[in-house]
């Protein structure tokens, strides 16, 4: 009887050590996933660095300044960057069957700048707009 209770007690004894083992070894503090509909990376001051957040479209990633500027961004269809007021001068995407790489001069809020269209269905083509966003020239 008394080696019956020894050999109870050394399995009791052995799967509380490997139960308290197992819960050592995994960090509670550090999730497998963190699910939300808007992630915010913010500075010291509590500003806002990075922004990951669904949209009408999609997921988006948007990246600021120190100043708290827009200035990178991710959407599920463009790629751009923008300038210190948060001017996006610089892009690339596609919508509806449109690939396109724009160009904008500093501040123009998409006005005056280049452009190249890759349509699906035609032949690519080239624009440039001037200071009022009208265009100037084209290619065929």
């Amino acid at each position: 009887m008394k080696e019956r209770v020894w050999q109870v007690g050394l399995i009791v004894v052995v799967l509380v050590a490997f139960w308290l083992g197992n819960a050592i070894a995994r960090d509670p503090g550090i999730p497998d996933v963190i699910q939300a509909r808007r992630f915010e990376v913010v500075d010291k001051s509590g500003r806002v660095q990075i922004r990951m957040a669904t949209g009408e479209c999609g997921g988006m990633i948007i990246v600021y300044d120190s100043d708290g500027t827009e200035r990178a961004f991710v959407f599920i269809d463009m790629v751009g960057v923008a300038d210190s007021k948060g001017h996006s001068f610089a892009s690339m995407g596609e919508s509806d069957g449109v690939g396109a790489i724009m160009l904008f001069g500093p501040g123009s809020n998409h006005k005056a700048g280049i452009a190249l269209f890759v349509p699906k269905d035609t032949s690519p083509f080239a624009m440039i707009t001037g200071d009022d966003g009208e265009r100037t020239w084209r290619t065929p």
